[in-house]
């Protein structure tokens, strides 16, 4: 097992080195497509942003403009004139004007910072929401996370057979923050790198297993840790590594049901026809 740890430890530091550059290509070209789209979301929101200063702008130039009419007004009323009773008519005038003006303003502007509150809410919802489609690591708020341990779990869970891996990952993370010392926290290790080997990132998922073997050595789901890390070592191209995990499987957990899978992936690896030579 010190070999394992050794090995594990290892690829972790150099992993981005074990990519062929074939798969490095794709995944820096998904990458730069991601980004991109992230890039464009970003600028809508701050157009957004300036279209409502610009709105916020136009109304208090309009707002000064009434209030100087209103100056006005004051200044016919208290003025000492023989002519007085004809600026007061010509001042009603003006001032019904002032007063539709006003509520045309006040429900222009009522209106406009709803519908714009609406808009860049909706804009910042579906940048947050593409980043999380994206594989970028989120961090949810309070009023984001279920109330209990047992719905925060399974709301994760749901994420995560929806395909929602970015989600379910960051609802893992904060479940393990939350709950440390939580009976379920072995799983929701195991489940948060089970959604990082489902979403190509098999970097994360080894952090991730490598968690239960430095606190669950000895849990129920070492078995299927082992399994599931020499995948990852496979997809990156380490045989090396993910031989050491199988072995370590078949030795340590000769009852598991994937030990018929693993002695069939050693044979392949010794053969050079293994996942992580292809």
């Amino acid at each position: 097992m010190r070999t394992l740890a050794l090995s594990i430890g290892t690829v972790l530091v150099l992993s981005g080195c074990l990519y062929t550059q074939a798969r490095g290509e794709l995944v820096e070209a998904e990458l730069r497509k991601h980004q991109e789209r992230i890039r464009e979301l970003e600028v809508q929101v701050v157009n957004q942003r300036e279209e409502l200063a610009a709105e916020n702008r136009s109304a208090s130039d309009k707002i000064a403009e009434l209030r100087e009419v209103i100056r006005e007004a004051t200044e016919i009323v208290t003025r000492n004139s023989a002519d007085v009773g004809a600026d007061v008519e010509a001042l009603k005038t003006r001032l019904a004007a002032v007063d539709g003006v006003l509520d045309e303003l006040r429900h222009h502007l009522e209106t406009h910072e709803q519908a714009s509150k609406e808009r860049m809410d909706a804009l910042e919802a579906s940048l947050r929401q593409f980043a999380i489609r994206a594989g970028v690591a989120i961090e949810l708020s309070e009023s984001e996370l279920p109330a209990d341990p047992a719905s925060h779990l399974d709301a994760a869970k749901r994420a995560s057979e929806s395909g929602e891996h970015g989600m379910a990952q960051a609802l893992y993370r904060a479940f393990i923050v939350r709950y440390p010392e939580d009976q379920r926290i072995e799983e929701a290790r195991y489940l948060l790198g089970e959604s990082y080997l489902k979403s190509e990132k098999p970097q994360q998922a080894l952090g991730a297993f490598q968690e239960i073997i430095r606190h669950h050595r000895s849990g129920k789901r070492m078995p299927d840790t082992l399994f599931l890390m020499a995948e990852a070592f496979s997809q990156l191209g380490s045989c090396t590594d993910a031989k050491a995990a199988l072995d370590a499987l078949v030795r340590n957990h000769p009852r598991s049901p994937h030990v018929n899978a693993a002695n069939t992936e050693l044979r392949a690896i010794s053969q050079g026809k293994g996942r992580c030579q292809r």
